[in-house]
């Protein structure tokens, strides 16, 4: 199972869950297509970790603004 099925799941269970997808081989049709299937956002490995905690901030942010 690639990460785009993982994510095709996550998103029946909870639609409102915000997956950041990293991949090591990825390529632009595949980040493109996880976008539109609804991750919040897609990183290339190597990623830099305060990339990877900016974007986990970005979607905790996102997530709070919507509940309110």
């Amino acid at each position: 199972m690639d990460g785009i099925e993982v994510l095709k799941i996550l998103k029946i269970i909870d639609p409102r869950l915000a997956v950041i997808m990293l991949t090591g081989h990825g390529s632009a049709a595949a980040a493109k297509q996880g976008i539109e299937l609804g991750a919040f956002d897609y990183l290339s490995k190597p990623c830099e970790l305060e990339d990877l905690v900016q974007k986990i901030m970005q979607a905790f942010a996102q997530r709070m603004q919507n509940e309110s």
